[in-house]
């Protein structure tokens, strides 16, 4: 009879081969090892992310990153999590990034929905982001393209807006952003 394998906790976590794949660390247990993102998903993620580069760094916010990258939700029992996208606000850089991990919510986290995504997987996610202390998350749908933005509300996060094509998303972590959906979705 086999055993179940021991949960990984933060020293054998660390220990583990630098991988280029997506994962899900939840509750000590490597989780949701999933096939690299199809053509619509690194289109969409990299407009998003060339969008929010040229914003930040001609405001000087702060910086944003891209997966995989490791957001800690946290170390015992391990849950980590890695955004499509994420951005650190220069006021909470230090804060949010120690020993070179993001350690603590980012202002902001982007999830780009794949056909895989189940409602009750992405749930879990925004609870662990809420938990985290993200500020701000975005749901992609590209099937319906549209961006849902949520903020948090006494521990959960509730939608605050769904932007469509023909529709400039507004952030309240990036107040001046005017994010054209209809380039993002072409």
């Amino acid at each position: 009879m086999a055993t179940a394998p021991k949960p990984l906790d933060w020293a054998a976590y660390v220990k583990l081969p630098e991988t280029k794949r997506r994962y899900d660390i939840v509750d000590g247990v490597l989780r949701y090892m999933t096939p690299s993102p199809g053509w619509f998903h690194q289109t969409v993620s990299a407009d998003l992310l060339h969008a929010l580069l040229q914003h930040v760094k001609r405001q000087r916010l702060g910086e944003v990153r891209t997966a995989p990258l490791d957001v800690i939700i946290s170390r015992g029992p391990l849950r980590v999590r890695q955004p499509d996208l994420l951005f650190v606000s220069r006021a909470r850089l230090e804060e949010v990034v120690r020993d070179d991990r993001v350690q603590a919510g980012p202002d902001l986290v982007i999830e780009i929905l794949s056909p895989g995504n189940t409602r009750k997987h992405v749930e879990q996610k925004l609870r662990d982001y809420a938990a985290a202390g993200v500020r701000e998350t975005w749901i992609l749908e590209g099937k319906g393209k549209t961006i849902t933005v949520l903020a948090p509300v006494g521990g959960e996060f509730r939608e605050t807006a769904v932007y469509r094509p023909g529709q400039r998303l507004r952030s309240r972590v990036l107040p001046k952003l005017r994010l054209d959906l209809g380039k993002v979705f072409r």
